[in-house]
């Protein structure tokens, strides 16, 4: 997990983001009115039980740690149900991939 000073709150990504984008694993939300700082948002479309969800939820979160600080803005991630059964490091990839192409 990412610290709570580095979370984005829900009401600041309720509104139109700057840019969307899609990734290997899903698809990312771009903010620029914020300081650099990030949310992971999993539905139950995605994965039925909670215990899945936060397995998704806490793998995003933990790649997203290392990226925040240089990116520059805020992002939300919007992970598949792939997310779960990937390695580890495909996943930092492709995430560091996307959020540096902006």
């Amino acid at each position: 997990m990412i610290p709570r000073s580095k979370r984005l709150p829900h009401a600041v990504f309720t509104g139109r983001p700057l840019r969307r984008a899609g990734f290997r694993y899903g698809s990312i939300a771009f903010f620029t009115n914020t300081p650099p700082q990030g949310a992971v948002v999993v539905s139950k479309k995605v994965a039925k039980t909670a215990p899945v969800r936060n397995r998704i939820r806490r793998r995003v979160y933990h790649a997203l740690r290392a990226l925040l600080p240089n990116s520059g803005h805020s992002v939300v991630i919007y992970p598949t149900k792939d997310v779960a059964k990937i390695p580890f490091k495909d996943l930092t990839e492709a995430l560091a991939e996307a959020i540096n192409a902006r």
